[in-house]
C-alpha cells in the first residue's frame, strides 16, 4: 500500500520514548536497527484515514511494553514502511495524542536532516501489509 501525506511537526514525545533503552532494544530485536530518537510525522489525506486506522488496530509487529521507575510503558504496534527509500516502520502507540490520519515513522536516521524535509512537504509512505 502507498499513501501520500504532508510532513508536520510532532509533539516531541517520540524523542523521549525512543530514547528509553527497553524500547530501543525492542526495536533492534523486531526491526533490526536502533531507531533515531524521534519520529517523522506525516498527515495523510482525509480519504486515507480509514486505512491508517485499520493499520493501527492490526499492526503486524509489536515492541513489548515494560515497567520502569513505577511507571508502565505500553506495547507499541509496528508496521514496516519506507519513505524516500529509507526503511523503517510506522509506530502505533497504545496511547496516541495525534489526530486520526497522522502517521509516526521511525527510522535509523533523522529523516528531516537526511532529506532536508520541512513541514508541508509531500512524501509517499510505502507500507508493508
Amino acid at each position: 500500500m502507498k499513501l501520500k501525506g504532508l510532513v508536520q511537526s510532532g509533539l516531541g514525545e517520540g524523542q523521549f520514548f525512543l530514547s528509553l533503552p527497553p524500547y530501543r532494544q525492542g526495536f533492534e530485536q523486531v526491526l533490526g536497527f536502533a531507531p533515531f530518537a524521534g519520529t517523522l510525522n506525516v498527515r495523510v489525506a482525509e480519504k486515507d484515514v480509514a486505512q491508517v486506522e485499520r493499520l493501527r488496530k492490526n499492526p503486524a509487529l509489536h515492541v513489548p511494553g515494560f515497567k520502569a521507575e513505577g511507571r508502565e510503558y505500553f506495547q507499541l504496534g509496528l508496521v514496516r514502511a519506507r519513505i524516500l527509500g529509507e526503511e523503517g516502520a510506522l509506530v502505533f502507540p497504545f496511547f496516541n495524542h495525534h489526530p486520526p490520519g497522522v502517521l509516526e515513522f521511525v527510522a535509523a536516521k533523522n529523516m528531516r536532516k537526511k532529506f532536508g524535509l520541512q513541514d508541508g512537504e509531500e512524501v509517499e509512505v510505502g507500507i508493508e501489509e
